[in-house]
């Protein structure tokens, strides 16, 4: 699959996840690829602090994100990582 530009993974991410894909953005590798690159330590973080998500209860950040928000939300974010 091939990564998205800055504007496709915003729209997506905004309608996947609810979130801005900007606040998530792996702003050296997004310049350096010209793609969107998902910083994945900032939405772990975000989650945890946000969203309740915790690694002993919960497994994965991807199990959790499959819980919460479902299996397109999973395969944006592991296309944009």
């Amino acid at each position: 699959m091939e990564k998205m530009t800055i504007q496709e993974a915003s729209k997506e991410m905004k309608v996947l996840l609810g979130l801005k894909a900007v606040d998530f953005m792996d702003k050296i590798m997004s310049v350096v690829t010209k793609k969107y690159s998902l910083d994945i330590i900032k939405l772990n973080d975000y989650m945890i602090e946000n969203k309740g998500y915790d690694e002993e209860e919960d497994g994965s950040l991807s199990d959790f994100i499959l819980k919460e928000y479902g299996k397109d939300a999973v395969d944006f974010i592991k296309n944009a990582i």
